[in-house]
């Protein structure tokens, strides 16, 4: 069996969502939750372990984690020996993102998802419809609705399909989960977990 890894961001509902999506979409054995803070040096720690030969990687999805002028070379760095050692990378992201370092990750040979038109978990759904069902759209859409990006065009053609006060109201409770559950990271497992069975945020 493959090993497939998720990294994305814990601290807000686009984040959670996009591991949800690639857990469904992609079967990933390991989703690993981050924030800006701890990213590189999880990413760090992956690459020790691939050179150390105590974990082989097959595919590294990296969901909703912007870079800045302090990490972005290191990223690339980091990614460049994961894909000489024959990782797979996917990068999917809305944040604002250098010219230069998007080159960079396009020649090293990482595949790139990225534009700041609409939120990640809108582009995962988007890429890799035909893997969703209509629960997953739910998914993306609050993740739209709680990034204020509801209005862009794939997010509002999503939105427009459900009920307006359901969405928000469990678009809503699922933040609220989120930001009150950062200390608690197996909690915010249990709703990655749960989300990917196609439970609603009411029902966590």
């Amino acid at each position: 069996m493959k090993n497939k890894i998720c990294i994305s961001h814990k601290e807000d509902v686009d984040g959670i969502s996009s591991a949800v999506l690639i857990k469904t979409a992609f079967k990933v054995n390991t989703v690993i939750l981050v924030d800006y803070a701890n990213m590189i040096k999880t990413l760090r720690s992956m690459v020790s372990s691939i050179f150390n030969s105590l974990t082989k990687i097959d595919h590294l999805f990296i969901c909703d984690l912007g870079l800045s002028k302090k990490n972005e070379n290191e990223f690339v760095q980091i990614l460049k020996e994961m894909i000489e050692a024959k990782c797979k990378v996917t990068y999917i992201d809305h944040h604002d993102l250098d010219k230069k370092i998007l080159l960079e990750l396009k020649k090293i040979g990482v595949k790139l998802f990225h534009s700041t038109d609409e939120c990640t978990s809108i582009h995962i759904y988007n890429k890799y419809k035909r893997k969703f069902s209509s629960y997953s759209a739910f998914i993306a859409a609050a993740a739209a609705l709680t990034d204020y990006l509801e209005t862009k065009p794939i997010a509002s053609n999503l939105v427009s399909r459900f009920d307006r006060q359901f969405l928000m109201l469990e678009a809503t409770a699922l933040s609220y989960m989120i930001s009150s559950s950062q200390h608690d990271n197996d909690f915010l497992m249990t709703i990655v977990d749960d989300l990917s069975q196609n439970k609603y945020p009411h029902d966590i």
